[in-house]
């Protein structure tokens, strides 16, 4: 039976067929390939002892599920189910195999496919080539960095649903999403981004419903986020239906991010919001005039609190617009600035007089030294001469007999 090159040995000593279960035969004690033989069921004479399979390679087969492969494969790290008949896979059918690496599924008729914490950190790009009706994956609980972007360009024209959720991507950009023209639904919950920059979803004119929520991490989304006032604005503005930013790390919104007339449900709660006049807008009754959810959303933002200082706790929809101002934060530096140069002033003039008593004090206290010394040392012209004649012993005193000492008898 002839072989792909890269599909390994050929392991039939009998042709595959669908008619028995024991023509199939393992080449090696790692490899069991059978491609192109119609199967339904694989070969249980081999799948039933597959402590040793490393690589199962079924292509181009009629396998329409996950049925026949019984029990766990505990050391497959590559699994070839392209060109058969899969519809569905879930993620209890890939528990099978935990230290799967490599996974094809092209599949002509894969409608659903759900990988679900399967430790995936990369997907092929060519993983949906043969894929035509695929029009759900979910992702969620993996480890992919970054987007996949590139898997979808096979799939765009039915896929409609899209879950990412719980992966430790830190940013999304528009072409992430370039291909999923027609994509309805996406859930985006838990990831590691900050940012949502202009026109990131602007390609998703059909989308209906966007699920941001926890992603702490997200402090900004820009006003042209979704692109509506790009060529397809008006198109996306009416698609639009529900979107959720619940307990996220927003302090504003821009109130242009959406088109609120369409909206019928909006997650703004969980928030760590700034109340100022960059959320004014939430608080304005004529925002919500003739918006069909205004009900919804006004309780909405009665769950959305405050977490600024003056209105910690305290619910946007619990507000007057009128206390919704923003302060000058110029003014308020130049405030504390004055407040902070006239403290400062006061110590420096305190300062500098304790400074010049100190130094007057030194001064004072420097001449009286001086004098005390100079008292001492500055001897009459007179005495100092009488002194010297004494010392020279030209001088005698009345009486002779006196036996001199060592004290100065001219000493004052």
């Amino acid at each position: 039976m002839p072989a792909h090159p890269d599909d390994g040995p050929v392991c039939a000593s009998e042709e595959c067929n669908m008619h028995t279960n024991k023509t199939c035969q393992i080449c090696t004690g790692k490899v069991f390939s059978c491609t192109s033989k119609q199967l339904k069921m694989t070969c249980r004479n081999y799948l039933d002892n597959p402590a040793t399979l490393d690589v199962i390679n079924l292509q181009d087969n009629k396998l329409a599920n996950f049925d026949s492969f019984r029990g766990t494969f505990p050391v497959v790290t590559d699994l070839k189910l392209s060109k058969n008949e899969l519809k569905k896979v879930t993620k209890d059918d890939l528990a099978k195999f935990p230290r799967l690496i490599k996974l094809d599924l092209s599949t002509r008729d894969l409608e659903e496919l759900i990988l679900v914490s399967a430790e995936l950190f990369i997907l092929p790009d060519s993983i949906f080539n043969s894929t035509k009706k695929l029009h759900l994956l979910d992702l969620s609980g993996n480890k992919f960095t970054a987007f996949p972007r590139n898997i979808f360009q096979p799939i765009w024209q039915r896929m409609t649903s899209l879950v990412m959720s719980h992966n430790p991507i830190k940013a999304i950009t528009a072409d992430d999403f370039k291909y999923l023209t027609n994509l309805e639904r996406l859930t985006l919950e838990g990831l590691d981004i900050v940012a949502i920059n202009p026109h990131t979803f602007s390609a998703m004119s059909k989308l209906q419903t966007l699920d941001m929520e926890h992603n702490t991490n997200l402090i900004y989304v820009d006003e042209e986020a979704f692109g509506m006032f790009a060529q397809k604005a008006g198109e996306m503005a009416l698609q639009l239906k529900t979107v959720s930013f619940r307990g996220c790390g927003l302090h504003s919104l821009d109130m242009h991010v959406f088109n609120w007339r369409a909206m019928s449900e909006v997650g703004l709660s969980g928030n760590p919001w700034t109340c100022d006049c960059d959320v004014k807008w939430m608080a304005e009754p004529a925002t919500w005039e003739n918006v069909p959810a205004r009900e919804k959303i006004k309780k909405e933002l009665d769950r959305s609190k405050c977490t600024d200082i003056r209105h910690s706790g305290v619910a946007i929809g619990a507000l007057p617009p009128a206390q919704l101002e923003c302060v000058d934060y110029r003014l308020r530096d130049s405030s504390r600035l004055a407040s902070g140069i006239g403290g400062a002033t006061t110590v420096l003039v305190i300062t500098f007089l304790l400074c010049i008593i100190s130094v007057i004090f030194a001064v004072f206290m420097f001449q009286r030294r001086s004098r005390v010394a100079r008292s001492k040392n500055d001897v009459p012209t007179s005495v100092a001469q009488y002194r010297a004649i004494y010392n020279q012993g030209s001088v005698q005193t009345a009486d002779e007999g006196f036996v001199h000492n060592d004290k100065d008898p001219f000493e004052i």
